[in-house]
């Protein structure tokens, strides 16, 4: 599933819990492209 629909999701979940397991979920995403970014700067 494309980021987007994710986020889009988050903002309109019904369901509290749903919502905070999106937002945990995209977290971890963006957690581990940005550890991914870091490694192969340090890389180069």
């Amino acid at each position: 599933r494309r980021l987007e629909s994710l986020i889009f999701d988050t903002e309109y979940a019904f369901d509290e819990e749903e919502k905070q397991d999106t937002k945990i979920l995209a977290n971890e995403i963006e957690n581990e492209l940005s550890e991914k970014l870091f490694s192969s700067i340090e890389q180069i």
